[in-house]
C-alpha cells in the first residue's frame, strides 16, 4: 500500500498540506476523459464509447477475472492500472496505435503485414 493511501483523511495534521484548488482541478481533469471519443462502439448502440467508459469497463473486467481465476495478482495496482492507463488521451486523443501500425505495414511493400498487432514487432518498425 503507497504511502498516500495509508494517511488518515480525518487527521487534521495529514490534510493540513492538502490544496482543496489543486485536488479540484485534479478531478476536473479526469473529467475530460469523457470527452474523448474512441473508435469502438458501445455494444448494441450506433454510439461510440468515451475513454471514461473504456477505462471503467477495463477496470471492472480486470477485477472481475482475476477474481473469477483466483489470480495471484496485486487488486489494488491491477485497478489502478486500469483506470490510468489511457490517462494520456485527455492531451493525445484516442490513440489507435495497431490501427496506425497496419496501416503503415500495409503501404510499404517492405514490411511484411502482421496478422495481429504484436506491439514489439510493430515498436521496432517505427523507431
Amino acid at each position: 500500500m503507497s504511502q498516500a493511501s495509508s494517511i488518515s483523511l480525518t487527521y487534521s495534521e495529514s490534510t493540513s498540506h492538502i490544496d482543496i484548488d489543486d485536488v479540484t482541478h485534479f478531478l476536473l481533469e479526469l473529467d475530460a476523459l469523457k470527452r474523448v471519443n474512441r473508435r469502438s462502439y458501445v455494444t448494441q448502440t450506433t454510439r461510440k464509447e468515451n475513454s471514461a467508459e473504456h477505462s471503467w469497463h477495463l477496470a471492472m473486467a480486470c477485477w472481475s477475472i482475476a477474481e473469477l481465476f483466483a489470480l495471484d495478482v496485486n487488486h489494488e495496482k491491477l485497478l489502478k492500472m486500469a483506470l490510468v492507463h489511457d490517462l494520456g488521451e485527455i492531451d493525445a486523443g484516442d490513440t489507435f496505435f495497431c490501427m496506425l501500425i497496419r496501416v503503415l505495414m500495409h503501404t510499404s511493400k517492405s514490411v511484411p503485414a502482421l496478422p495481429d498487432c504484436n506491439v514489439s514487432e510493430a515498436m521496432a518498425l517505427v523507431i
